[in-house]
């Protein structure tokens, strides 16, 4: 078995990960200036908007694949 790393106490001593690093970017100034349609950077506007909806394909919840298109069960 191999040694333990250097970073193996601080991966044991958290409950939970820690964040992705994207959410540096959710500043208050940055979440105003896209809301008002100021100039930021590509990345920075990109990351802050939600992507579109889909329209075709699958999505996944839960561990459960379902499609898009998804059509009421007949009574």
């Amino acid at each position: 078995m191999a040694a333990p790393g250097p970073n193996a106490a601080a991966n044991t001593e958290s409950t939970y990960p820690p964040p992705p690093l994207y959410y540096t970017y959710f500043t208050d100034a940055n979440v105003h200036a896209v809301a008002e349609g100021q100039a930021v950077s590509q990345l920075v506007s990109r990351l802050l908007r939600p992507p579109p909806p889909s329209i075709t394909g699958q999505y996944q919840v839960f561990g459960r694949w379902t499609d898009v298109q998804d059509e009421a069960a007949t009574l």
